[in-house]
């Protein structure tokens, strides 16, 4: 299961060698800290948003704690909770 990044600002040069969740788990919308803290304690719950497309073709705004609850491909077994939380 991946884990949730602990830098969350990640510049453009950081992200290329990002994986899996971490990947999409930068705060650029919803309610998130301003400035964005580049280090983030694996146990609180992540701030923010991004914009997820969907395969049915509609988008929506998901708060970051709640991408470990999509469906990404059909073996994908969400877990009870994110990673990392108590």
């Amino acid at each position: 299961m991946d884990a949730p990044p602990t830098n969350l600002v990640g510049t453009e040069s950081q992200i290329l060698f990002l994986t899996g969740m971490q990947t999409f788990c930068i705060p650029r919308h919803g309610s998130r800290p301003n400035p964005v803290p580049t280090d983030w304690p694996i146990v609180q719950p992540l701030p923010g948003a991004v914009n997820v497309s969907f395969f049915d073709g509609h988008g929506e705004l998901v708060k970051l704690d709640r991408l470990w609850q999509l469906d990404w491909h059909k073996d994908y077994q969400p877990p009870a909770k994110r990673p990392g939380l108590p």
